[in-house]
């Protein structure tokens, strides 16, 4: 196989992990860094927040975004009436701000973010410091 194929053939057997494979400059061949579990979550909680606002992505801003433990599976959004497994639960908190308004997400480790209205919010057990 000539040098060109086989930088070809690499190339597209590595393409999942490079950024734009053909044409690319060589600081463009370098592996991306995975995306990390939080990063994920605070993807999904902006596009959430979008919707929701009603106002642009490039608006928003997260503010904090942090690993928790809750103090149970209610995840620091307890509805009214409802009874929780008193466990604590890894997961994390996301606030994003929408101009003025701010918008609270919560989550397992396992679970989607999800919406939790200012009135039911609930602070979590600990906070990890390492984020």
């Amino acid at each position: 196989m000539s040098g060109k194929r086989m930088a070809v053939a690499t190339c597209l057997a590595l393409a999942p992990l490079l950024v734009q494979c053909a044409g690319a400059t060589e600081a463009q061949r370098q592996p991306m860094a995975p995306k990390s579990a939080l990063q994920t979550k605070i993807d999904w909680a902006l596009q959430d927040a979008a919707q929701r606002t009603q106002l642009d992505a490039a608006r928003l801003r997260v503010t904090l975004a942090e690993a928790v433990t809750w103090p149970d599976a209610a995840l620091g959004c307890p509805e009214p009436g409802r009874e929780y497994a008193q466990a604590l639960v890894s997961g994390y908190r996301i606030r994003i701000a929408a101009g003025s308004e701010m918008l609270e997400y919560h989550g397992s480790v396992r679970g989607q973010p999800f919406f939790c209205p200012a009135s039911r919010i609930q602070p979590p057990a600990t906070t990890d410091p390492r984020t």
